[in-house]
């Protein structure tokens, strides 16, 4: 299983994620604010296939590769900017009308920048497929959330595995720690209402799914993750896994 697909780390990448994103954080707003004040919490995905989940009443205000802005109030970035001008609001539309770049844009492209840095990854190897790790930041009293995802710790996550344990855990957390539901699809023909509301004890149903055709595998409530087939295994019917 691929690590985008299971999506669940060590608690010792856990650390060295949230010492890494701590230290980009504190560099970024010393960087681009008048003696910020901030606090941090951070949320790691814990589900086996899966992501980090946001409160709906979050609103995206600032996405790029693998990195995206949440909000509860837009407002929030009238406010950063604000603050980073040190200005009232009138003001910062004036600023605003004035400037030839987008200054909110760039304090987030910077903060993408230094946490690209610090993972060792460029852009082009930086997807959106999943959620790793979720970082509320309360700045200045605004507060917003940071959704990072798996593909920018890839590199970290590769050298720690080299030099401890692994970081991914599929199978034990798989086994010990988390239970996720699973469901095969067989193909049958069709019958009409009629048929299925008067079938009785004894009745057969012909299946149209041919012996050496895959069986489709539903885990966590995603399809295709795993290629399996139908097999016999101790007088029972049983699914081999082949592929993942």
């Amino acid at each position: 299983m691929a690590i985008r697909a299971v999506g669940v780390v060590s608690s010792e990448v856990n650390e060295k994620i949230r010492g890494v994103l701590s230290d980009c954080i504190k560099q970024w707003s010393s960087q681009w604010f008048i003696a910020p004040i901030y606090d941090l919490s951070f949320k790691f995905n814990d589900s086996l296939f899966s992501s980090v989940e946001v409160a709906e009443s979050f609103k995206c205000i600032h996405e790029t590769a693998g990195y995206k802005l949440l909000a509860e109030d837009i407002c929030v970035r009238s406010s950063l900017l604000q603050d980073l001008f040190n200005c009232d609001k009138q003001t910062l539309e004036q600023i605003e009308s004035e400037l030839s770049i987008d200054a909110f844009q760039s304090i987030n492209d910077d903060l993408v920048k230094l946490i690209y840095a610090k993972c060792n990854v460029a852009l082009d190897g930086v997807s959106a497929e999943q959620v790793l790790v979720s970082v509320t930041l309360s700045l200045n009293g605004k507060s917003f959330v940071i959704n990072l995802d798996s593909s920018i710790f890839t590199k970290m996550m590769g050298s720690l595995s080299a030099k401890s344990t692994p970081p991914i855990r599929a199978i034990s957390i798989a086994s010990v720690e988390a239970s996720v539901p699973m469901k095969i699809a067989i193909k049958s023909e069709k019958i009409a209402f009629s048929q299925a509301v008067s079938l009785q004890v004894g009745d057969v149903i012909r299946l149209t799914h041919e012996i050496d055709e895959p069986v489709p595998v539903e885990v966590n409530g995603q399809r295709n993750y795993l290629k399996s087939y139908l097999v016999k295994s101790l007088n029972n019917k049983a699914i081999i896994f082949t592929e993942s």
